[in-house]
């Protein structure tokens, strides 16, 4: 639903797109109405959001949504999802992992002090007849390990921490 949302606002603005150039081009003459007729553009396009096609229609609205909410903190996210050969995993189980590993990379990212590294990289495929999957994010603190377990550490939350058993 919210990935249609998107690409009928897109659908929307492309249809009025000539009709915004010839508006610009009218207003040439003043360059204070030029600028905030563009900046107002801007934003238009800017609120449409991100569209995401991985090949799974789920994990597609799911992405779209939280990828929105990595922008919306100030974080890039150059994503590489293909997953049309991922029939075989539950889509709960799917969402679970997929869910969980986007927002631990943006809650870390959201503490990283330098705007630069304010990024996450995805990538989901087939390898080899493997579903892979690779997320990584600039981390600032320091990683706690009991054993091989990753704890979490994050407020006292009795939910944190339970993604990856999940």
């Amino acid at each position: 639903v919210e990935r249609e949302k998107v690409e009928n606002k897109l659908r929307c603005l492309q249809h009025d797109m000539k009709n915004h150039l010839l508006a610009i081009q009218k207003m040439a003459d003043d360059n204070t109405q030029v600028k905030a007729y563009i900046e107002q553009m801007r934003g238009e396009l800017e609120e449409t959001g991100v569209v995401v096609e991985t090949g799974n229609k789920v994990i597609d609205g799911l992405m779209t949504q939280k990828l929105q909410w990595a922008q919306e903190q100030g974080i890039r996210v150059i994503a590489n999802m293909d997953l049309r050969q991922s029939g075989f995993i539950k889509e709960i189980d799917l969402c679970a992992i997929v869910s969980n590993a986007v927002d631990n990379a943006v809650e870390a990212s959201v503490q990283v002090k330098d705007e630069d590294k304010r990024r996450i990289y995805i990538k989901a495929g087939n390898v080899q007849g493997y579903l892979v999957f690779r997320f990584m994010n600039y981390f600032e603190n320091d990683l706690v390990l009991d054993g091989d377990r990753l704890i979490s550490n994050k407020a006292d939350d009795k939910l944190h921490g339970l993604g990856i058993p999940s």
